[in-house]
């Protein structure tokens, strides 16, 4: 049974190769369920992003693999630190962890952060002399024969690092379909030799030649680490390459043998009872040794067909790290909340709001606003918190003669009951029987602004068939709150969220009307900015939320569907507000044609989108609750 303190922690996890994910995940998992937000940063290498896609999982890219050159290896080591330290300083995590990653546990450091460093290779040379001297805690396997290195203590968990995850595998035989499997023959993994690691120098090619002999006979599946393997084995006659990333130790469990030069598939195979044939020519790790003085690996670096025809009907040994397993995570995550500090909980009333505005000088720009709102639909659906969506029926003046239609459409598709609607008063060519040339609401005289607030009424409820009854002004500009009031008791309309010259969204009622402005930071920069991860930095925004403490009760965060994806995001967007404002109008057309000539969106999540995903997180692990406007007017 874990035991965690009333308050939550910040966790930064590093992944850094292919087998960390797996490793982390239980961990993580547990986390999660305990109330932490997890912050994961990843490394291009091998099938870690692939392997963090396959598992849903949001991650921040950091840097790739620098290759086997020792000198490029130092460079991106450097570069890859400073990468981490503004990574950290932007989110202020309470502690990073990582799996033999010298970067995390140096970032950590020279920003004054506690560190967790596992490991279990002490060949390592270089990547621990870069972590273990600078690391909080230190943590290997027990079979790690070693009580310190670098004159500091290593705490041993029981087991492999591959018991931690594998210990209450669910093995999927799915994972063989589609790899042209031929029945009545038996099934060989093969994993190659990290040939780009710093510590692995052999260059005598052992596998190759075997495996060409091995595809004759039995079924062989080889897991390449990188496109070169790939490309070289895939010369191979019937040599099975898997596309795509594959549940590694489900494969290993459906499999009748695992050949090659791994170091943790061999592991993995270990912990499933599966017989291993190491082929690794350098010097073994602490862990290899213990494995294999046990029996629970057999080396030969130069095997011949006949010894691994010998190897496949042998009786083999196998050992239950099922037990070890459990404890070493336990382990593992008591280690990690043992820096957590008891800390005053934030309790905000938290409403999520977003701006729906579907004009567009891009069909393909157009596209992604409409998948950032499906996306924003499916976070509030995962996440469970209710919603506010903002929609404009205006198309700015693109002259779009299919844009009530497919706003329409749009809206339609929307089916989740924690999303609520509001309307959102862009004005400019809106269909009403007086020139509405001006995008602004404060720009009309009061009858005009009462037409076209019934206007917007009207439509959206013919389009939701139900009630609406909240607004907030196109670029939130309103006339004074006393002549909105006025209008107000005229339309049905009962809160208004457009009043950003408040500070701390404080509410204000009035006889008609109930005003719930969306929390803008202006003591923290001399620009006014709403609270959303577009206009302000992680960083920034935790000091906003510091400084509310005790002056409101709560947040309305706001957040366009544009800014989920692609280039539309929140570096360009802040040079944008800190331009004075006679620049910008000169800068307008320039800014138009740029838009018109280069929009072309990506389907990648944008930073902005996940850094929300991680405030949501935070909040609710912090005693925040998430509710809709409707609640807050009671």
């Amino acid at each position: 049974m874990y035991t965690y303190a009333e308050s939550k922690m910040k966790i930064l996890i590093d992944l850094t190769n292919t087998p960390h994910v797996l490793f982390f995940r239980p961990i993580i998992e547990k986390l999660k369920k305990a109330g932490h937000t997890v912050i994961l940063t990843a490394r291009e290498y091998s099938q870690t992003i692939p392997m963090l896609e396959f598992f849903n999982y949001d991650y921040y890219m950091l840097g790739k693999h620098a290759g086997k050159l020792k000198i490029k290896k130092a460079i991106n080591l450097f570069e890859r630190v400073l990468d981490l330290i503004s990574f950290i300083k932007r989110y202020d995590p309470d502690i990073i962890v990582s799996h033999q990653s010298p970067y995390a546990t140096l970032a950590g450091f020279l920003t004054g952060k506690k560190t967790v460093f596992i490991f279990d290779n002490e060949n390592a040379f270089f990547q621990n002399l870069m972590s273990i001297p600078f690391a909080s805690k230190i943590l290997a396997p027990e079979t790690l024969n070693k009580e310190k290195m670098f004159f500091r203590k290593i705490n041993h968990y029981p087991g492999l690092k591959e018991s931690v995850y594998l210990s209450e595998i669910e093995p999927d035989k799915k994972v063989l379909s589609g790899l042209n499997i031929k029945e009545g023959k038996k099934i060989i993994v093969v994993r190659p030799e990290m040939n780009t690691s710093a510590y692995y120098n052999v260059k005598k090619d052992i596998l190759t030649p075997l495996v060409e002999k091995l595809t004759e006979i039995y079924n062989v599946i080889l897991i390449p680490r990188d496109e070169k393997q790939r490309e070289h084995f895939a010369k191979i006659k019937d040599i099975i390459i898997p596309k795509n990333a594959v549940d590694g130790p489900s494969l290993i469990y459906y499999s009748d043998l695992l050949l090659g030069a791994g170091g943790t598939m061999n592991r993995e195979a270990a912990v499933l009872g599966k017989k291993i044939l190491t082929t690794y020519q350098e010097k073994e790790l602490e862990v290899n040794k213990w494995l294999i003085k046990k029996g629970l690996i057999e080396k030969n670096i130069n095997p011949s067909i006949e010894d691994i025809k010998n190897l496949i009907n042998k009786e083999w040994k196998k050992e239950n790290f099922v037990e070890k397993g459990k404890e070493a995570r336990k382990q593992l995550i008591n280690t990690i909340i043992s820096f957590e500090k008891v800390k005053e909980r934030l309790n905000f009333n938290v409403v999520l709001t977003s701006d729906i505005e579907l004009w567009s000088w891009n069909k393909d720009f157009e596209q992604d606003i409409k998948k950032g709102v499906y996306e924003l639909e499916k976070l509030a659906e995962n996440e469970k918190i209710p919603a506010t969506f903002f929609v404009s029926l205006s198309d700015k003046g693109y002259n779009d003669k299919n844009y009530m239609k497919k706003i329409e459409e749009l809206i339609k598709k929307i089916k989740s009951d924690y999303i609520q609607f509001g309307i959102h008063t862009h004005c400019k060519d809106i269909p009403i029987n007086f020139s509405t040339e001006s995008d602004d609401l404060k720009d009309y005289d009061e009858d005009q602004i009462l037409n076209i607030l019934i206007w917007y009424k009207n439509e959206m409820e013919r389009i939701l068939n139900k009630k609406v009854i909240v607004h907030r002004a196109g670029s939130y500009a309103i006339p004074s709150l006393e002549i909105l009031n006025r209008i107000f008791g005229n339309t049905g309309l009962k809160i208004d969220s457009s009043d950003v010259g408040s500070e701390y969204s404080k509410i204000t009622k009035f006889d008609n009307l109930i005003e719930i402005p969306p929390s803008t930071n202006k003591k923290l920069s001399k620009q006014l900015r709403v609270l959303s991860t577009e206009q302000m930095s992680f960083k920034e925004i935790l000091k906003f939320i510091k400084k509310a403490k005790g002056k409101t009760n709560n947040l309305v965060i706001n957040f366009h569907s544009f800014s989920v994806y692609g280039s539309l995001g929140k570096k360009a967007k802040r040079i944008w507000y800190f331009i004075p404002k006679p620049i910008k109008f000169l800068l307008k057309p320039l800014v138009k044609k740029i838009k018109e000539s280069s929009m072309q969106r990506s389907d990648k999540i944008s930073d902005n989108f996940l850094d929300l995903k991680v405030l949501i997180s935070y909040l609710k692990n912090n005693g925040c609750k998430f509710v809709n406007l409707n609640d807050l007017k009671k």
